[in-house]
């Protein structure tokens, strides 16, 4: 049977988990178990809403013959995007373990400050389809670019407030996490407000993985400390969802590796 890899940011990890919740297709979810993925577990595990198996290390994984579609996730831990350098080796090492038993690959992720400008030469060492939520006719810009509607609607609100902070479901859960990762955890508080000083509002760009005033009650600090007021944007995880079903309709068409040692799939 054949797996479609899922190497995706940690930002993300309520969206693929909704995604994956919902698609009936799947047969079988296996995990990468590590502290990454902790939040994506728990999204699974919520209401006990799905059945998944967790996987160790990936040559400890054993794709079941049984059903139509195997998929094995790996989540990677969030703010790596504030070194593009770092992001591209962890893209690189980890595309290519998950590239070892997966027949295509899911990314999780956008442009993020052109880290994935050129994808087809970053990731050039694996021998499998690659697939990347796409925006028109380019790869799409980050997170927020992906559910606010793309490039577009990105600038559209930024013209509206220039001094605009995004906030996706994501965002609103992780914000301290990626502000420690980028400015360290012993900012101080007069520094964080002279660093973000210009910004005016956040954008809660919501989607269906999060109610409204969850998200509020994520951003109440965020706003108090920086003296911010909130806006609303409706999303879409349209972009997501069609990648994911291409990628997904790829896996299942495309040959099925074969292990020649062992006479099985793998």
């Amino acid at each position: 049977m054949p797996t479609l890899g899922v190497l995706a940011c940690e930002i993300l990890e309520l969206e693929i988990a909704y995604l994956l919740k919902n698609d009936k297709t799947i047969s079988n979810i296996f995990v990468l178990n590590n502290d990454a993925g902790k939040g994506f577990i728990k999204a699974l595990e919520k209401n006990n809403s799905y059945h998944f198996t967790l996987v160790e290390y990936f040559d400890k994984f054993y794709p079941s013959q049984k059903g139509t579609l195997n998929i094995l996730v790996h989540i990677l831990e969030l703010g790596l995007h504030s070194s593009k350098s770092k992001l591209q080796q962890a893209l690189v090492t980890e595309s290519h373990k998950i590239g070892q038993p997966a027949d295509a690959l899911f990314l999780g992720y956008g442009l993020c400050g052109n880290a994935l400008d050129d994808p087809a030469t970053l990731l050039s060492h694996i021998d499998i389809p690659f697939f990347l939520p796409q925006d028109k006719d380019h790869t799409v810009d980050d997170c927020v670019g992906l559910f606010i509607g793309g490039r577009d609607s990105y600038y559209e609100e930024q013209l509206n407030e220039a001094g605009t902070f995004f906030m996706t479901p994501g965002w609103t859960n992780h914000w301290k996490a990626i502000f420690e990762k980028e400015f360290g955890k012993n900012m101080s508080i007069k520094m964080a407000k002279r660093i973000f000083k210009h910004y005016k509002r956040t954008l809660l760009v919501t989607n269906s993985v999060m109610k409204e005033h969850q998200m509020e009650t994520n951003i109440h600090e965020f706003n108090s400390l920086f003296q911010c007021y909130s806006d609303i944007s409706q999303g879409s995880m349209d972009m997501l969802n069609d990648t994911w079903q291409t990628a997904k309709t790829q896996a299942l068409t495309y040959p099925v590796k074969y292990d020649t040692q062992t006479d099985k799939n793998v």
